[in-house]
């Protein structure tokens, strides 16, 4: 099973390279339900998942997203999504929740949030922004 869609809006390239060619870095991937969009452009990823239950197969599914967040040069980039059976053995995948509540933002601008596995980082950057009037 394959997609296929256009990957458009606005990615911003930080290098300053005309050339669009493999100028885009994957900043994460889910695999889930379903997303909402809101109205201020903020989404919500409903029921993330890396495992499928069924009674027997073949099996029907009722929903399965993939939701992509990349950045660099701007333009429209051709995506290609399939699925396919792998006859190997991953490793278990486990999750963790950090949760900062209340956050306290001092002011506006771009934060990043660093996490650090067993010396392997990942980094994350969110805009703080003053609401629309």
């Amino acid at each position: 099973m394959s997609r296929k869609s256009r990957l458009g809006g606005r990615l911003l390239d930080k290098g300053g390279s005309e050339n669009m060619e493999n100028k885009f870095t994957f900043e994460y991937a889910h695999i889930c339900e379903s997303t909402i969009v809101a109205s201020n452009g903020n989404f919500s990823i409903i029921n993330i998942f890396n495992q499928i239950t069924a009674e027997s197969f073949p099996a029907v599914h009722p929903s399965l997203t993939v939701v992509l967040g990349v950045s660099g040069a701007e333009g429209e980039y051709e995506v290609n999504v399939r699925i396919k059976k792998v006859v190997e053995e991953h490793p278990a995948v486990e999750q963790l929740f950090v949760n900062f509540s209340p956050l306290m933002i001092n002011s506006a601008g771009t934060y990043e949030i660093a996490i650090s596995v067993s010396g392997q980082t990942k980094k994350l950057l969110f805009e703080a922004k003053n609401a629309p009037k």
